[in-house]
């Protein structure tokens, strides 16, 4: 004991004994290193040392010589988190820590930390916080920031947090009076109805016939009552009785032919004066006294005009019937179109109809010549256990132009991508690029040949009437569907003949690098699972898989193209009813599926959503895109073969099925996989 307590009266502070960090300033360091620092500090013997250490709170591992401090480490007990704020907006950074000598928060960068370590070795360890602040935050501002505490002989710890600049309710769909209130730390957003509300007496009169003490105080309430859309309907208390109305015009059953002007027009008493919001067969069309519009198949049908006051708690409505004449007359194109759509199902030339499911590079088209080529690049999709196939990019050729047409409208030149915007065009040396309704049109040069390609999944390849000298998958344009199979790409070494024994076979040889394309068996023969997926399924699914195909297949605006023997009704429904029992559903937002349906996730999201306090109103909005199914697609098809027989019927048609297909604006905004 006497040696000990004389070792600690020699001992000063800052004091070192031929080892670096082997002194009694530096604690920690000489007690976590007793064998190397015993001697260097003149001890008798190592227990002597670790006598000193253990009175001063140090306990070890005798084994191995090492130790710690109870209690006395540095440790980090508030990490900073993960911000997201708005560009311009304050960010604030917080991190706590026990024993620290200092805390700091900064942006990475090891020079700055490397400068700050120099001055952290001073001071006593105490309970520290620090905050850093940025009053206003920018995109140079963005990145990883770390929390460094320094504790005693040098020790320190750590801690990340990122700072994100993005404005969390930039894309917010609230409904009003709801409004947006962001988490920053989650980088997500709720709608909640608006906060206190100020004292200021300033009141106005409620488009639900109540007063309110003011605006704010309008919207609070309102909210909390789950009304939507009360406005202030004047300033100061309401001063009026408020009478049910009356309808005394309305609109009365009429015919229009598709296109034409709509003109309609209502009228009612009361008090206030009422709104009016018109339906057509269920959906709401319009609002105000007078509906104008162009007639089209989703206006055909039972309409209402509802006229109401104070918010809905009087109203009354009128009912009328409009039909549409459809006297358009087929104008035959003065080309014949190749198709491959779907998983896929290919239409040649002469209209012979089939499918062909490998994987790999195959030519859809090529002038026998060489003159132009038309390649598709088949890829796994839908149900993936099903081994499908879909075109998932397309390749054209032309004089010393090559032009990948890929999926989400991108196009790829040179290995340059760009996209062409909607409606506009654009020069690739003798190939002109058209945006026409989200579909690619490529017109190679003046060989009459137009390339066609959604953005999705089907493409099309014109040419001239019986031109012939064609190859590919879309055979031969020779005006006969009956010699289809009978030239291919390579002659049978065995047999002599260019002809195919099948439609597999007859694929198969089109492939561009048979080495590494996956084929079907050419005599044709295939599972169940890929020849007839609707078999493999459970029956309430193909229920509903052939129910929604023959809703929009049985459209009024489809009829005149089975009524003129333009397309072959019974072979369009069957591939739907294919695509759709295979699981071929294309943007349905699912994260761990390409081209197929993930119902159960979304059904997910949509809950978790709800418990979290949305609205199933919102929820739906956020996460409830359903994607293009076979029957979308199918209508889709059918709309664009009306258009190339000189009938435009718009897109009315999508809104008549329920649920209804997306616009174009939303299958725009879909990320369709693969990319």
């Amino acid at each position: 004991m006497m040696l000990v307590l004389l070792v600690i009266a020699l001992l000063a502070p800052s004091q070192v004994f031929g080892l670096e960090g082997c002194s009694s300033g530096d604690t920690a360091f000489m007690c976590k290193n007793l064998n190397v620092c015993w001697t260097a500090l003149g001890f008798a013997s190592r227990d002597d040392l670790k006598y000193l250490c253990e009175i001063q709170g140090f306990t070890y591992d005798d084994e191995g010589g090492s130790g710690s401090q109870d209690d006395s480490f540095v440790v980090i007990t508030t990490p900073p988190r993960n911000l997201t704020v708005a560009e311009g907006t304050a960010a604030a950074f917080r991190c706590s820590a026990d024993n620290a000598l200092r805390i700091v928060i900064i942006k990475n960068n090891e020079l700055n930390k490397k400068r700050l370590q120099d001055n952290m070795n001073e001071g006593n360890p105490t309970q520290q916080t620090t905050i850093q602040e940025i009053d206003a935050a920018f995109y140079e501002h963005e990145g990883w920031y770390t929390c460094t505490a320094y504790g005693v002989g040098g020790t320190s710890v750590s801690s990340e947090a990122y700072l994100e600049i993005r404005d969390i309710c930039g894309g917010a769909d609230c409904q009003d009076p709801k409004i947006c209130e962001p988490d920053a730390y989650t980088g997500e957003y709720e709608c909640v109805c608006p906060g206190d509300c100020d004292a200021q007496f300033d009141p106005v009169c409620g488009s639900d016939c109540a007063s309110y003490f003011n605006e704010c105080t309008l919207k609070k309430e309102t909210c909390e009552k789950g009304l939507v859309g009360v406005t202030v309907a004047s300033r100061g208390l309401c001063s009026f009785s408020p009478t049910a109305p009356q309808i005394r015009t309305s609109p009365s059953d009429a015919e229009y032919k598709r296109g034409s002007d709509l003109n309609l027009e209502a009228s009612a008493t009361g008090t206030p004066e009422p709104s009016y919001v018109w339906f057509a067969n269920g959906v709401q069309v319009g609002e105000g006294n007078v509906f104008t519009g162009t007639m089209k198949s989703n206006f055909q049908g039972d309409w209402e005009v509802k006229a109401a006051n104070c918010h809905g708690s009087f109203e009354t409505a009128a009912s009328f019937r409009l039909s549409m004449v459809t006297d358009e007359d087929l104008t035959p194109p003065d080309d014949q179109c190749c198709k491959v759509y779907g998983d896929p199902h290919i239409l040649t030339f002469d209209g012979k109809a089939y499918d062909y499911m490998g994987i790999g590079t195959f030519v859809i088209a090529q002038h026998e010549e060489g003159l132009w080529v038309v390649y598709g690049n088949f890829e796994a999709c839908g149900d993936k256990t099903k081994q499908l196939s879909c075109v998932t990019s397309i390749t054209v050729f032309y004089e010393n132009e090559k032009v990948q047409f890929l999926r989400m409208w991108r196009i790829n030149n040179n290995g340059k991508e760009f996209m062409v915007p909607l409606g506009g065009s654009r020069y690739i040396g003798g190939i002109f690029i058209e945006n026409i309704d989200l579909k690619y049109v490529a017109t190679l040069g003046s060989t009459g040949v137009k390339v066609k390609w959604d953005g999705i999944v089907t493409s099309q390849v014109c040419v001239s009437k019986c031109a012939g000298n064609t190859g590919g998958l879309c055979a031969n344009a020779n005006c006969d569907a009956g010699d289809e199979f009978l030239s291919r790409g390579f002659m049978n070494p065995y047999t002599g003949s260019w002809a195919a024994a099948s439609s597999s076979e007859f694929g198969n040889s089109w492939a561009v690098d048979p080495d590494t394309a996956v084929m079907e068996p050419e005599d044709g023969a295939l599972p169940i699972y890929r020849d007839r997926p609707c078999d493999a399924v459970p029956a309430e699914e193909r229920s509903a898989v052939e129910a929604r195909c023959n809703a929009i297949m049985n459209l009024g605006d489809f009829n005149i193209l089975a009524e003129g023997n333009v397309v072959d009704s019974e072979k369009i429904l069957a591939n739907c009813y294919f695509d759709g029992c295979a699981g071929l559903v294309f943007g349905a937002g699912c994260k761990t599926t390409g081209d197929g349906s993930c119902t159960a996730e979304i059904e997910d999201l949509i809950a978790a959503a709800i418990a979290a306090g949305m609205s199933m109103a919102e929820a739906i909005a956020k996460y409830g895109s359903q994607g293009l199914d076979s029957a979308c697609m199918m209508g889709m098809e059918l709309a664009g073969e009306l258009e190339r027989w000189g009938v435009d019927i718009g897109s009315g048609w999508r809104e008549q099925v329920s649920p209804p297909c997306p616009g174009d604006q939303e299958i725009a905004a879909m990320k369709i996989c693969p990319t």
